[in-house]
């Protein structure tokens, strides 16, 4: 088994039985500014400190490859709507705390007769959850 990362309880991997692995991997960083007004002139920008990351990504979801749609689409669903939080691994630990999902998109491909998804894509939104005062 060759394993990627992980969120949660779900593993990232790819192997002869299963393939659930990201794909278009986005992170974003940002910082925080004021801008101070000044009468008659250019506002002055006051730097507030670095911003909360954010992570995108997509993953393919198919029976054919060893997974149960939407069993994954529903459990990263929930952790979105529970407001857990988890470390996110993609090859190693992406930022220095856990992440939370604050958007979760689901793409239903192929669904049988019977309304179980066959394929399907999830596209995620997470941002870092920091419990302590970040010292840079």
């Amino acid at each position: 088994m060759g394993q990627i990362g992980s969120f949660g309880d779900i593993i990232f991997e790819t192997s002869a039985d299963k393939i659930l692995t990201p794909q278009g991997i986005k992170r974003e960083i940002a910082s925080r500014w004021n801008n101070q007004e000044v009468i008659g002139q250019k506002p002055v920008s006051e730097f507030s400190g670095p911003g909360l990351d954010t992570v995108t990504l997509t993953i393919i979801l198919d029976k054919r490859f060893g997974v149960e749609p939407k069993v994954i689409m529903d459990k990263f669903l929930s952790y979105c709507r529970s407001g857990e939080a988890f470390t996110l691994i993609i090859g190693t630990a992406i930022g220095v705390d856990k992440w939370k999902i604050t958007q979760v998109s689901q793409m239903w491909d192929i669904v049988d007769k019977d309304g179980h998804v066959i394929s399907g894509k999830v596209e995620l939104t997470f941002e870092e959850y920091l419990t302590t005062a970040w010292r840079g």
